[in-house]
C-alpha cells in the first residue's frame, strides 16, 4: 500500500478520532514500565523512538526491532549494535527514495512488514502519522491525555531533526530522548521547540 494511502487508512479506523470511553480516562501510560535504560549508538534515532512504544505495549526487547528491520530489508548484520548501524545507513537512504517522511516508512513496516516483531506490535496498537505536528497540538496533547499513547515526534535540532517520545502518566506529560537516559517532565508539546512531524501510537 502507497504511503498516503496507509496514513489515510490509519487515520480512518480504531481509537483515532473517538473520545476514549469513561472506563479508560485514566488509561495513561505506566511510567515503570517503559525502558528508560537504552541509549542510541549513532544516528538511529526514529527507530529507537518506536523500539521504545513498542517494548512497553508487547515487551519485544528494543534491539529486535533493529533486527527485524535489517531482515525485513535483507540487511545482513552480526549482532544487536551491527544492527542499529546498518539500519541508520539504509534507513536515510531508504525515505529519500521513497521521497517521505522517515517516520512514514517506520508507520509502513508496523503496518505491513511480515517480520514476527512488528507483526505482534501491530496487534496491540496503531499508528496515525501527522505532516505538521505544530498544528495539531492541543489534538495530540488531548489524545496523550485520553487514551494509553506514546507520541514519536520530531523536531528541529540545530541543522538536523531528532525523534524523541512524549508520554502522559495522568498527571503530566513526559519525554523519553535515547540520546540520554531516564524520563523527563515536559510542560507540553510546545516547550519542545519547532515541531515537524509525528506518529501518535495508541493501544488498540
Amino acid at each position: 500500500m502507497p504511503v498516503l494511502a496507509l496514513v489515510a487508512a490509519s487515520a480512518a479506523s480504531g481509537v483515532f478520532g473517538q473520545e476514549a470511553p469513561a472506563a479508560q480516562k485514566t488509561a495513561n501510560i505506566v511510567v515503570t514500565n517503559v525502558n528508560a535504560e537504552f541509549l542510541q549508538n549513532g544516528g538511529s534515532c526514529v527507530l529507537s523512538s518506536y523500539a521504545i512504544v513498542a517494548n512497553y505495549f508487547t515487551g519485544e526487547p528494543i534491539r529486535s526491532y533493529f533486527e527485524g528491520y535489517c531482515r525485513h530489508f535483507g540487511l545482513a548484520f552480526t549482532d544487536a549494535a551491527d544492527a542499529e548501524q546498518k539500519y541508520a545507513a539504509h534507513f536515510d537512504a531508504e525515505w529519500r527514495k521513497r521521497k517521505c517522511q522517515g517516520y512514514e516508512v517506520i508507520l509502513d513496516l508496523h503496518s505491513h512488514s511480515k517480520e514476527k516483531c512488528f507483526v505482534d506490535a501491530r496487534r496491540v496498537f496503531e499508528g496515525r502519522f501527522y505532516a505538521d505536528s505544530s498544528s495539531h497540538v492541543e489534538e495530540l496533547e488531548r489524545l496523550l491525555g485520553a487514551h494509553e499513547a506514546f507520541l514519536n515526534l520530531s523536531y528541529n535540532a540545530g541543522q538536523n531533526f531528532h525523534s524523541i517520545t512524549i508520554l502522559n502518566d495522568g498527571t503530566r506529560f513526559l519525554c523519553r530522548d535515547t540520546e540520554q537516559k531516564g524520563i523527563h517532565p515536559i510542560s507540553g508539546l510546545r516547550q519542545i521547540g519547532t515541531l515537524r512531524d509525528s506518529v501518535l501510537y495508541v493501544r488498540r
